[in-house]
């Protein structure tokens, strides 16, 4: 599924016009987007929680100039679905 199939669905279960569900989901998207910025993580009942974690520095070997190049450290989000999403996927 993508972003555009996503608003699809939100328009089509909800009573608003096309231009507007795209304004609510684009406006929902980027609030997650800010908060996972500000708050490192966001947790949703009943669908997950995600957060960032930090990865060190890294060392990884460029075999074709034969030589080691260090990787600054990263943050990465995670996802974790929540155990009512997990066993209503599992359900089926």
């Amino acid at each position: 599924m993508n972003k555009q199939s996503l608003i699809n669905k939100v328009y089509i279960k909800s009573p608003f016009e096309k231009e507007k569900s795209i304004k609510i989901f684009n406006r929902t998207v980027e609030l997650l987007k800010e908060s996972i910025k500000e708050d490192k993580n966001i947790k949703v009942k009943g669908f997950g929680r995600f957060t960032i974690e930090r990865r060190g520095m890294k060392t990884i070997i460029d075999y074709n100039k034969k030589a080691e190049i260090l990787l600054p450290p990263k943050d990465k989000i995670s996802f974790k679905p929540s155990k009512k999403l997990i066993k209503r996927l599992n359900s089926k």
